[in-house]
């Protein structure tokens, strides 16, 4: 499956979740978020809720790396260092 595929993935099961053909996910919450403005702003008939359970949820983190073989090894600091400024990172929160 191509690069392409997968952001399609994601996009179209928060598509499909706003639109009301899904009805039982395990998402991000970030997309069940989205998918729940998503179908406020097309004035669906439904509301879209979450919930995390107290146990057994599964928790996710994002890393920033660089790959042994980089060119810029230099430019790839100064975008981490620029990102986990909290002025920076708050834009993509």
């Amino acid at each position: 499956m191509g690069s392409g595929n997968s952001i399609c993935l994601t996009v179209c099961y928060i598509r499909e979740i706003a639109i009301g053909d899904l009805w039982v996910v395990h998402g991000y919450s970030n997309d069940l978020f989205q998918a729940a403005l998503d179908a406020q702003k097309t004035g669906r008939h439904f509301t879209i809720d979450y919930a995390i359970p107290k146990q057994g949820a599964v928790m996710s983190l994002d890393s920033m790396v660089l790959h042994q073989s980089g060119k810029n090894p230099d430019l790839a600091h100064q975008f981490i260092n620029f990102m986990l400024d909290g002025r920076n990172s708050a834009e993509l929160s």
